[in-house]
């Protein structure tokens, strides 16, 4: 077990993780804009006394990321005083880490951050709490979209959980590119694959196309959700959280486009194999034409300190006769061995929601505005200087069409077996591609592995 606490932390300027934040944190290491900001921000925090507690308040996160949270902990011990707040940090595979200190009583921490598939394994071993009697949570609530909090809760209806960021997926393109051959940016996954094939003919990108294929942290299931999100596949299971995508001819569609792309060497063939960093490296040092991942990526690919294609990456509607694409929340749980919850709630709605002076100070500065990512409040999402730092980096007109057209997973995101039926469609994606395994077999396992822990 690794972890470290206040000046210890480590950190890189490159790592490959588990989905971001899981997958926000790992691309916040792997982006070339957030690279230099993490290099900026240095270790943990030095929280001193504890307050009224008999310790400080401490905040748990993933190593890559924490220090960007350097500025909000000086924020809240000055205006929170005499509460005091201190950073624990993991170094390595955060949730494995912190799941073995939760199953283990090892828990000094307060507050902690969860990406997808976590909250109910979590709510059901005891490990974390309600918060459905905490003060001002129906004002938290209430600004929440119209159904979102079910998100929020566990299967008994049990409200567990606030919002920490929600990222939405966009499809970026090189228009240096796409400027030499005189087109302009695909309305639909054909017409780019033609694309594709014209500027590798052209000479212009060997491999015109560079999708996060890796099986690691279950990416490709992500891109997945993309390209048949985009094309209008059905939602990937009913309400009874039952699997439906196994018989949807959208996703059979979009997997044997992907075959076509690797087949004809459209993408690298070592693609399937590639860290997240160096597939972001792929696109930023102007090597394809075409990629998708959520807005954070943007911000970094448009930061001309750290990247070639910065000026020439731009956003456009996800291609497909929708145009819808993915949105993926992460969550903010209060730990079952809070000393006194009633002070570990000021720390979490602090984060998640509004401050003690009824401001989104972290979900507007950091989460908007440092990270570029979406919130679940539309009165930051529309906030002009939040619109003013998003236009910076992307055609915002677009980026804000594109994330009001989107949509989650649903519920089965929260349930116990999702992360092992993510890892699981991974590789059979994978076999699928590389033609291992019948397109409807990969399909018809995939399903067979939902619902089971």
């Amino acid at each position: 077990m690794t972890e470290t606490t206040n000046s210890e932390a480590v950190f890189g300027s490159r790592m490959t993780r588990r989905t971001a934040l899981s997958r926000a944190g790992q691309m916040a290491a792997a982006t070339p804009a957030l690279a230099m900001l993490l290099s900026a921000c240095g270790g943990g925090s030095g929280g001193g006394g504890g307050g009224t507690l008999n310790r400080a308040l401490r905040l748990h996160h993933d190593a890559a990321v924490g220090p960007l949270f350097e500025p909000y902990v000086k924020h809240f011990n000055e205006a929170y005083s005499p509460l005091r707040l201190e950073t624990s940090y993991v170094t390595q595979d955060y949730f494995g880490t912190t799941q073995t200190q939760l199953a283990g009583g090892s828990v000094d921490y307060d507050v902690l951050f969860a990406d997808v598939g976590y909250l109910q394994k979590w709510y059901d071993a005891g490990w974390i709490r309600s918060i459905e009697d905490m003060e001002g949570i129906d004002e938290i609530l209430g600004a929440l979209p119209e159904g979102a909090d079910a998100s929020l809760r566990a299967a008994d209806g049990t409200l567990v959980s606030l919002p920490y960021y929600v990222g939405t997926d966009v499809f970026i393109y090189n228009a240096d590119h796409l400027d030499q051959i005189g087109a302009a940016p695909p309305a639909t996954w054909e017409e780019m694959i033609e694309q594709c094939r014209e500027l590798k003919s052209k000479g212009i990108a060997a491999t015109p196309y560079s999708p996060f294929w890796t099986k690691d942290f279950s990416m490709m299931w992500y891109q997945l959700n993309d390209w048949a999100m985009a094309d209008g596949a059905a939602d990937f299971f009913d309400d009874s959280l039952a699997p439906q995508f196994q018989d949807d001819p959208v996703v059979a569609s979009t997997i044997e486009r992907w075959k076509t792309l690797y087949d004809e060497g459209l993408v690298p063939k070592d693609i399937l194999t590639t860290d997240y960093g160096n597939t972001v490296n792929i696109f930023g040092g102007g090597k394809s034409t075409f990629t998708h991942q959520y807005q954070l990526e943007l911000l970094g690919f448009n930061n001309p300190e750290n990247s070639k294609v910065a000026g020439s990456a731009k956003n456009a509607l996800m291609p497909g006769s929708t145009h819808t694409t993915l949105s993926s929340p992460a969550f903010w749980f209060m730990t079952a061995t809070t000393p006194e919850p009633a002070k570990a709630w000021d720390l979490m709605s602090y984060l998640a929601a509004t401050d003690k002076d009824g401001e989104y100070y972290v979900p507007q500065k950091l989460i908007a505005t440092d990270l570029g990512l979406g919130t679940p409040y539309e009165a930051v999402n529309s906030d002009a200087d939040v619109k003013a730092s998003w236009g910076e980096w992307s055609d915002i007109d677009l980026l804000l069409e594109q994330m009001s057209n989107s949509k989650q997973v649903g519920p089965a995101v929260n349930q116990s077996w999702f992360p092992t039926f993510q890892e699981t469609i991974a590789g059979l994606l994978q076999e699928a591609v590389l033609g291992r395994k019948s397109i409807p077999d990969a399909l018809k396992e995939a399903a067979a592995a939902a619902g089971s822990s």
